[in-house]
């Protein structure tokens, strides 16, 4: 879950599937069949769209989605530009990905500068698949997309679950956006009789907690006491959980840890996400967390 976090950092969740564009005929494929297995759809391109295509390609390129633009590029760089325009227009599109081979470093900055401005001046998410694991890719190349807040992986297949996983999210906030949420609010102490009150988690067997299950329950009214008070103070203090595993593990070990030796922990904040790299694969996720504790009332 590193590589949609990252994204997520640097664009809002789309809300509207993929345009895929390569260089390479064999990766149009390939995306096919993972966005397949995925369950990530591809969508079909508008007729303003196809008419760009058609104008910007050789007559014998296929104009659909994912977008192979041929070998031509080698002798025309504005195929690159004019296609990733067409595609960032069609208003189907909601982001778009790019795997490219990046060739020898002026091929690989000859790209960045067809596809960049056209990237930036649309605003569309954007994530580039830099293909070639035995070929070192210009330092330049990836410095060019980063420094512009565009995310470079070094695999289709990681980009395209990094944009599953973000589309599925932006799909259901989309969903979620101006549906009013039912709160039921406790009834108030009367004698005799005790409050219901709405309970917003419940634990399982397993320790997890869920949503799902929250409902009225009666308990017992508390007696006020005189002089009481509902406002609470709170001292900060920040922590970074670890996890060889996931970065909700990371969050659960940090507060595990940290409820060890504090007392009164009542809200945690993540403020940060990073991790450890070792041997170019994810060692250990971090996550950065602000602890609320409550002052206790004499």
């Amino acid at each position: 879950m590193v590589d949609p976090a990252e994204f997520l950092t640097r664009f809002k969740p789309p809300v509207s599937d993929p345009g895929i564009i390569t260089n390479s005929g064999a990766i149009k494929g390939f995306s096919i069949d993972f966005c397949d297995r995925l369950g990530l759809d591809i969508p079909v391109l508008g007729p303003a769209t196809t008419a760009a295509l058609k104008a910007a390609l050789p007559p014998f390129a296929s104009l659909d989605n994912p977008l192979d633009v041929t070998a031509q590029v080698l002798r025309d760089l504005t195929i690159w530009t004019r296609s990733a325009t067409a595609l960032l227009d069609d208003p189907n599109v909601g982001s778009l990905c790019v795997p490219v081979v990046p060739g020898s470093p002026k091929l690989a900055m000859d790209k960045v500068q067809a596809l960049l401005p056209t990237i930036l001046a649309s605003g569309k998410p954007t994530m580039i698949a830099a293909l070639g694991d035995e070929f070192p890719i210009p330092p330049e190349f990836i410095a060019a997309f980063r420094h512009n807040g565009i995310q470079v992986l070094r695999s289709p297949e990681r980009a395209l679950r990094a944009l599953a996983h973000a589309t599925a999210y932006g799909k259901r906030l989309a969903q979620l956006r101006g549906k009013a949420r039912v709160i039921e609010a406790p009834s108030l102490p009367r004698p005799g009789r005790p409050p219901l009150c709405c309970f917003p988690f419940e634990s399982r067997r397993d320790g997890s907690r869920t949503s799902s299950d929250c409902r009225p329950r009666a308990v017992a009214a508390a007696p006020l006491r005189r002089g009481s008070m509902s406002d609470h103070v709170y001292s900060i203090t920040e922590i970074v959980g670890s996890s060889q595993s996931s970065l909700d593990d990371a969050v659960r070990n940090g507060i595990k840890t940290a409820a060890q030796t504090l007392r009164n922990l009542e809200w945690f904040e993540v403020t940060q996400i990073r991790g450890h790299i070792v041997e170019g694969d994810v060692g250990h996720f971090q996550v950065c967390m602000k602890l609320g504790l409550r002052y206790e009332r004499k």
